[in-house]
Protein backbone atom coordinates (compact mmCIF):
# COMPACT_ATOMS: atom_id res chain seq x y z
CA UNK A 1 0.00 0.00 0.00
CA UNK A 2 1.33 3.44 -0.89
CA UNK A 3 1.09 5.98 1.89
CA UNK A 4 1.19 9.71 1.31
CA UNK A 5 3.51 11.67 3.57
CA UNK A 6 3.21 15.43 3.95
CA UNK A 7 6.32 17.59 4.14
CA UNK A 8 4.74 19.62 6.93
CA UNK A 9 1.59 19.10 8.97
CA UNK A 10 -1.37 19.97 6.77
CA UNK A 11 0.72 20.25 3.58
CA UNK A 12 0.27 18.14 0.44
CA UNK A 13 2.23 14.90 0.11
CA UNK A 14 5.84 15.28 -0.98
CA UNK A 15 7.08 11.71 -0.76
CA UNK A 16 5.65 8.22 -1.07
CA UNK A 17 6.91 4.92 0.25
CA UNK A 18 5.87 1.31 0.33
CA UNK A 19 4.64 0.45 3.81
CA UNK A 20 6.21 -2.38 5.76
CA UNK A 21 4.31 -5.48 6.81
CA UNK A 22 4.34 -4.72 10.55
CA UNK A 23 7.24 -6.97 11.52
CA UNK A 24 10.50 -5.85 13.12
CA UNK A 25 12.96 -4.46 10.60
CA UNK A 26 16.39 -6.00 10.02
CA UNK A 27 19.13 -4.18 11.92
CA UNK A 28 21.79 -2.16 10.12
CA UNK A 29 24.89 -4.21 9.38
CA UNK A 30 28.12 -3.80 7.47
CA UNK A 31 29.46 -0.28 6.95
CA UNK A 32 27.95 3.15 6.50
CA UNK A 33 28.57 6.88 6.40
CA UNK A 34 27.81 8.73 9.62
CA UNK A 35 26.37 11.62 7.61
CA UNK A 36 24.28 11.15 4.49
CA UNK A 37 25.42 14.50 3.09
CA UNK A 38 28.97 13.08 2.87
CA UNK A 39 27.73 11.03 -0.09
CA UNK A 40 27.95 12.43 -3.62
CA UNK A 41 24.32 12.21 -4.66
CA UNK A 42 24.69 14.50 -7.67
CA UNK A 43 26.83 11.90 -9.47
CA UNK A 44 26.33 8.69 -7.51
CA UNK A 45 29.04 6.05 -7.58
CA UNK A 46 26.74 3.05 -7.43
CA UNK A 47 29.64 0.61 -7.02
CA UNK A 48 30.56 2.44 -3.79
CA UNK A 49 26.94 2.66 -2.65
CA UNK A 50 26.42 -1.06 -3.20
CA UNK A 51 29.09 -1.72 -0.56
CA UNK A 52 28.57 1.27 1.74
CA UNK A 53 24.81 0.82 1.84
CA UNK A 54 23.89 2.40 5.19
CA UNK A 55 23.68 6.09 6.06
CA UNK A 56 22.89 8.24 9.04
CA UNK A 57 20.28 10.97 8.61
CA UNK A 58 21.51 13.64 11.00
CA UNK A 59 18.75 16.15 11.60
CA UNK A 60 18.70 19.10 13.94
CA UNK A 61 15.54 18.92 16.04
CA UNK A 62 14.84 22.58 15.19
CA UNK A 63 14.79 21.74 11.47
CA UNK A 64 11.70 19.60 11.94
CA UNK A 65 9.68 20.85 14.92
CA UNK A 66 8.27 24.28 14.07
CA UNK A 67 5.49 24.46 16.68
CA UNK A 68 3.47 21.99 18.75
CA UNK A 69 2.35 19.22 16.35
CA UNK A 70 3.65 21.20 13.35
CA UNK A 71 6.59 19.45 11.71
CA UNK A 72 8.53 20.01 8.50
CA UNK A 73 9.77 16.59 7.37
CA UNK A 74 11.62 17.82 4.28
CA UNK A 75 15.13 17.14 5.64
CA UNK A 76 14.23 13.48 6.14
CA UNK A 77 12.01 12.89 3.13
CA UNK A 78 14.58 14.31 0.73
CA UNK A 79 17.05 11.67 1.89
CA UNK A 80 14.50 8.87 1.68
CA UNK A 81 13.80 9.81 -1.92
CA UNK A 82 17.41 8.88 -2.72
CA UNK A 83 16.69 5.37 -1.46
CA UNK A 84 14.07 5.10 -4.19
CA UNK A 85 16.74 6.06 -6.77
CA UNK A 86 19.06 3.38 -5.41
CA UNK A 87 16.31 0.76 -5.47
CA UNK A 88 15.80 1.37 -9.17
CA UNK A 89 19.48 0.44 -9.56
CA UNK A 90 18.86 -2.77 -7.65
CA UNK A 91 20.56 -1.47 -4.49
CA UNK A 92 18.87 -1.49 -1.09
CA UNK A 93 20.12 1.22 1.24
CA UNK A 94 18.98 1.84 4.79
CA UNK A 95 19.18 4.61 7.33
CA UNK A 96 19.71 5.41 10.95
CA UNK A 97 17.67 8.46 12.01
CA UNK A 98 19.52 10.62 14.52
CA UNK A 99 17.96 13.81 15.91
CA UNK A 100 20.45 16.28 17.37
CA UNK A 101 18.77 17.90 20.37
CA UNK A 102 20.00 20.04 23.28
CA UNK A 103 21.50 23.13 21.67
CA UNK A 104 19.56 22.16 18.51
CA UNK A 105 16.14 22.09 20.19
CA UNK A 106 13.62 24.45 18.54
CA UNK A 107 13.47 27.96 19.91
CA UNK A 108 9.79 27.64 20.75
CA UNK A 109 10.65 24.77 23.12
CA UNK A 110 13.61 26.63 24.65
CA UNK A 111 11.37 29.57 25.44
CA UNK A 112 8.62 27.37 26.85
CA UNK A 113 10.64 24.88 28.92
CA UNK A 114 13.78 26.83 29.71
CA UNK A 115 17.35 27.03 28.46
CA UNK A 116 20.84 27.61 29.82
CA UNK A 117 24.17 28.63 28.30
CA UNK A 118 26.76 25.92 27.66
CA UNK A 119 29.88 28.07 28.07
CA UNK A 120 33.13 27.84 26.16
CA UNK A 121 33.84 26.43 22.73
CA UNK A 122 31.21 24.24 21.21
CA UNK A 123 32.01 20.65 20.27
CA UNK A 124 35.59 20.51 19.03
CA UNK A 125 36.21 19.17 15.54
CA UNK A 126 32.47 19.06 14.83
CA UNK A 127 31.86 21.50 11.99
CA UNK A 128 28.18 20.67 11.86
CA UNK A 129 27.68 22.77 15.03
CA UNK A 130 28.55 25.96 13.15
CA UNK A 131 25.91 28.61 13.76
CA UNK A 132 24.32 26.70 16.62
CA UNK A 133 22.69 28.54 19.50
CA UNK A 134 24.93 27.77 22.52
CA UNK A 135 21.86 27.85 24.75
CA UNK A 136 20.86 24.28 25.56
CA UNK A 137 17.29 23.34 26.39
CA UNK A 138 16.67 22.14 29.94
CA UNK A 139 16.12 18.61 28.74
CA UNK A 140 15.47 17.32 32.27
CA UNK A 141 12.29 19.45 32.52
CA UNK A 142 9.20 17.21 32.64
CA UNK A 143 7.30 19.54 30.31
CA UNK A 144 10.03 19.17 27.70
CA UNK A 145 10.10 15.40 28.19
CA UNK A 146 6.34 15.30 27.58
CA UNK A 147 6.83 17.31 24.39
CA UNK A 148 9.67 15.04 23.28
CA UNK A 149 7.52 11.95 23.84
CA UNK A 150 4.77 13.53 21.75
CA UNK A 151 7.28 14.31 19.00
CA UNK A 152 8.51 10.72 19.01
CA UNK A 153 4.89 9.59 18.63
CA UNK A 154 4.60 11.85 15.57
CA UNK A 155 7.84 10.49 14.13
CA UNK A 156 6.67 6.93 14.71
CA UNK A 157 3.32 7.58 13.09
CA UNK A 158 5.14 8.77 9.99
CA UNK A 159 8.18 6.51 9.73
CA UNK A 160 7.82 3.38 11.87
CA UNK A 161 6.55 1.39 8.90
CA UNK A 162 9.02 2.95 6.46
CA UNK A 163 11.32 0.11 5.34
CA UNK A 164 14.24 2.42 4.61
CA UNK A 165 14.59 3.69 8.20
CA UNK A 166 16.01 0.72 10.06
CA UNK A 167 16.93 2.47 13.30
CA UNK A 168 16.18 5.58 15.30
CA UNK A 169 18.50 6.87 18.02
CA UNK A 170 17.54 7.68 21.62
CA UNK A 171 18.62 11.31 21.81
CA UNK A 172 16.04 13.39 23.68
CA UNK A 173 18.36 14.25 26.55
CA UNK A 174 21.59 14.88 24.65
CA UNK A 175 23.51 18.16 24.72
CA UNK A 176 24.03 18.28 20.96
CA UNK A 177 25.64 15.09 19.65
CA UNK A 178 22.67 12.71 20.06
CA UNK A 179 24.54 10.94 22.88
CA UNK A 180 22.36 11.04 26.02
CA UNK A 181 25.19 10.19 28.40
CA UNK A 182 27.55 12.77 26.90
CA UNK A 183 27.00 16.17 28.51
CA UNK A 184 29.73 17.97 26.52
CA UNK A 185 31.35 18.87 29.79
CA UNK A 186 34.82 17.67 28.85
CA UNK A 187 35.21 19.01 25.31
CA UNK A 188 37.90 21.66 25.05
CA UNK A 189 39.02 21.21 28.65
CA UNK A 190 36.04 23.13 30.00
CA UNK A 191 34.53 20.29 32.01
CA UNK A 192 34.19 22.03 35.37
CA UNK A 193 32.79 25.17 33.78
CA UNK A 194 30.10 23.27 31.93
CA UNK A 195 29.34 21.02 34.89
CA UNK A 196 28.70 24.12 36.97
CA UNK A 197 26.44 25.50 34.23
CA UNK A 198 24.28 22.38 34.46
CA UNK A 199 24.13 22.57 38.24
CA UNK A 200 23.31 26.28 38.25
CA UNK A 201 20.52 25.61 35.74
CA UNK A 202 18.96 23.15 38.17
CA UNK A 203 20.13 19.80 36.82
CA UNK A 204 21.13 17.03 39.24
CA UNK A 205 22.15 13.39 38.93
CA UNK A 206 18.65 12.36 39.95
CA UNK A 207 16.98 14.59 37.37
CA UNK A 208 19.43 13.51 34.68
CA UNK A 209 18.80 9.81 35.19
CA UNK A 210 15.04 10.36 35.43
CA UNK A 211 15.18 12.20 32.10
CA UNK A 212 17.28 9.51 30.40
CA UNK A 213 14.84 6.78 31.40
CA UNK A 214 11.88 8.88 30.27
CA UNK A 215 13.56 9.45 26.90
CA UNK A 216 14.00 5.69 26.55
CA UNK A 217 10.33 5.09 27.39
CA UNK A 218 9.37 7.65 24.73
CA UNK A 219 10.71 5.24 22.09
CA UNK A 220 8.19 2.55 22.96
CA UNK A 221 5.81 4.01 20.37
CA UNK A 222 8.03 2.38 17.72
CA UNK A 223 6.95 -1.20 17.08
CA UNK A 224 9.07 -2.11 14.03
CA UNK A 225 12.08 0.19 14.01
CA UNK A 226 15.27 -0.71 15.85
CA UNK A 227 16.17 1.53 18.79
CA UNK A 228 19.78 2.66 19.13
CA UNK A 229 21.67 4.13 22.06
CA UNK A 230 25.16 5.64 22.18
CA UNK A 231 26.07 4.12 25.53
CA UNK A 232 29.04 6.03 26.89
CA UNK A 233 30.43 6.15 30.40
CA UNK A 234 27.99 7.95 32.70
CA UNK A 235 29.33 11.18 34.21
CA UNK A 236 28.09 12.22 37.63
CA UNK A 237 27.26 15.90 37.99
CA UNK A 238 27.22 16.03 41.77
CA UNK A 239 30.46 14.15 42.41
CA UNK A 240 33.20 15.95 40.49
CA UNK A 241 32.02 14.34 37.24
CA UNK A 242 33.69 11.01 37.95
CA UNK A 243 32.93 8.30 35.34
CA UNK A 244 30.67 5.42 36.32
CA UNK A 245 30.13 2.49 33.98
CA UNK A 246 27.78 0.75 36.41
CA UNK A 247 25.13 3.41 35.85
CA UNK A 248 25.71 3.10 32.10
CA UNK A 249 25.19 -0.66 32.25
CA UNK A 250 21.89 -0.29 34.11
CA UNK A 251 20.70 2.13 31.45
CA UNK A 252 21.89 -0.14 28.64
CA UNK A 253 20.19 -3.21 30.06
CA UNK A 254 16.96 -1.26 30.48
CA UNK A 255 17.08 -0.48 26.75
CA UNK A 256 17.58 -4.16 25.99
CA UNK A 257 14.81 -5.21 28.38
CA UNK A 258 12.50 -2.68 26.74
CA UNK A 259 13.19 -3.48 23.08
CA UNK A 260 14.70 -6.97 23.06
CA UNK A 261 16.47 -7.83 19.83
CA UNK A 262 15.50 -4.43 18.37
CA UNK A 263 17.89 -2.74 20.81
CA UNK A 264 21.25 -1.54 19.46
CA UNK A 265 24.07 -0.48 21.79
CA UNK A 266 27.36 1.12 20.85
CA UNK A 267 29.30 4.35 20.92
CA UNK A 268 30.67 7.09 18.70
CA UNK A 269 34.39 6.91 19.42
CA UNK A 270 35.90 3.70 17.99
CA UNK A 271 39.70 3.70 18.02
CA UNK A 272 42.54 1.48 19.25
CA UNK A 273 44.40 1.27 22.50
CA UNK A 274 47.32 2.91 20.68
CA UNK A 275 45.39 6.12 20.00
CA UNK A 276 47.04 9.21 21.49
CA UNK A 277 46.00 10.68 24.81
CA UNK A 278 44.00 9.27 27.67
CA UNK A 279 41.22 7.98 25.42
CA UNK A 280 43.52 5.41 23.85
CA UNK A 281 43.95 3.80 27.26
CA UNK A 282 40.16 3.67 27.57
CA UNK A 283 40.09 1.30 24.59
CA UNK A 284 42.66 -1.11 26.00
CA UNK A 285 41.70 -4.05 28.22
CA UNK A 286 40.91 -2.59 31.64
CA UNK A 287 39.81 0.73 30.14
CA UNK A 288 36.36 2.25 30.51
CA UNK A 289 35.35 1.97 26.85
CA UNK A 290 36.75 -1.54 26.51
CA UNK A 291 34.64 -2.50 29.51
CA UNK A 292 31.53 -1.12 27.83
CA UNK A 293 32.34 -2.94 24.58
CA UNK A 294 32.39 -6.19 26.55
CA UNK A 295 29.03 -5.19 28.05
CA UNK A 296 27.54 -4.66 24.57
CA UNK A 297 28.60 -8.20 23.72
CA UNK A 298 27.08 -9.53 26.95
CA UNK A 299 23.76 -7.86 26.09
CA UNK A 300 23.94 -9.24 22.54
CA UNK A 301 24.27 -12.75 23.89
CA UNK A 302 21.46 -12.24 26.41
CA UNK A 303 18.91 -10.28 24.37
CA UNK A 304 20.00 -10.53 20.72
CA UNK A 305 20.64 -6.78 20.66
CA UNK A 306 22.87 -5.24 18.01
CA UNK A 307 26.33 -3.73 18.40
CA UNK A 308 27.46 -0.69 16.44
CA UNK A 309 30.48 1.57 16.55
CA UNK A 310 31.09 4.93 14.98
CA UNK A 311 34.77 5.63 14.48
CA UNK A 312 36.29 8.53 16.34
CA UNK A 313 37.41 11.49 14.24
CA UNK A 314 40.63 10.96 12.33
CA UNK A 315 42.41 13.27 14.77
CA UNK A 316 41.13 11.34 17.78
CA UNK A 317 42.11 8.02 16.21
CA UNK A 318 45.68 9.32 15.88
CA UNK A 319 45.72 10.21 12.18
CA UNK A 320 44.98 8.51 8.87
CA UNK A 321 47.57 5.84 9.58
CA UNK A 322 45.25 4.57 12.36
CA UNK A 323 42.21 4.10 10.12
CA UNK A 324 42.68 0.43 9.29
CA UNK A 325 43.72 -0.52 12.81
CA UNK A 326 40.61 1.18 14.19
CA UNK A 327 38.35 -0.52 11.64
CA UNK A 328 40.01 -3.84 12.41
CA UNK A 329 39.31 -3.21 16.08
CA UNK A 330 35.63 -2.77 15.27
CA UNK A 331 35.51 -6.31 13.94
CA UNK A 332 37.49 -7.65 16.90
CA UNK A 333 35.03 -6.00 19.30
CA UNK A 334 32.08 -7.80 17.64
CA UNK A 335 30.59 -4.76 15.91
CA UNK A 336 28.03 -5.70 13.28
CA UNK A 337 27.80 -2.14 11.96
CA UNK A 338 30.48 0.56 11.79
CA UNK A 339 30.07 4.18 10.72
CA UNK A 340 33.06 5.41 8.71
CA UNK A 341 35.04 8.54 9.68
CA UNK A 342 34.92 10.88 6.69
CA UNK A 343 33.32 11.70 3.35
CA UNK A 344 32.91 9.34 0.41
CA UNK A 345 35.69 11.19 -1.43
CA UNK A 346 38.10 10.91 1.49
CA UNK A 347 37.33 7.25 2.10
CA UNK A 348 37.84 6.33 -1.56
CA UNK A 349 41.20 8.10 -1.55
CA UNK A 350 42.43 5.88 1.30
CA UNK A 351 40.55 2.59 1.09
CA UNK A 352 39.86 0.47 -1.98
CA UNK A 353 36.45 -0.96 -2.75
CA UNK A 354 37.93 -4.38 -2.04
CA UNK A 355 39.00 -3.25 1.43
CA UNK A 356 35.57 -1.78 2.08
CA UNK A 357 33.92 -5.00 0.95
CA UNK A 358 36.16 -6.99 3.28
CA UNK A 359 35.18 -4.78 6.23
CA UNK A 360 31.53 -5.05 5.27
CA UNK A 361 31.74 -8.84 5.31
CA UNK A 362 33.72 -8.91 8.55
CA UNK A 363 31.13 -6.84 10.42
CA UNK A 364 28.21 -8.79 8.98
CA UNK A 365 29.73 -11.98 10.39
CA UNK A 366 29.18 -10.48 13.86
CA UNK A 367 25.41 -10.24 13.46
Amino acid sequence: MLLAISACSGVNAAYHFEAGDGTAKPKLSGIGLRRFNWLNTANPDWSFIKIVDNYVINVRFEEVSKAPAVNDWTAIDTVLAFADRAKKKGIDIHFKLRFATGIFAPQWMKEKYGKFLLPGKMFEDAGWTEGADPNCIKWWDDGYLDAWAQFMAEVAARYDNNPYISEIVISGTAAGTAEPLSLAISNGGEGAERRDAYLQAGCTDEKMQHAIYRSIDAMKVFKQTNIGLALNTYIHLNQNTFPDNEVSKKIGEYVCESFGNRAVLGNNGLRTGDAPGMHGKDWSPGGKMYELEMFYLQMHKKYGSGIYNQTASTKQMGGYEFWTASLDNGAALSSSFVELPETEKSIKSRLTLEQLQNYREAYKKNE
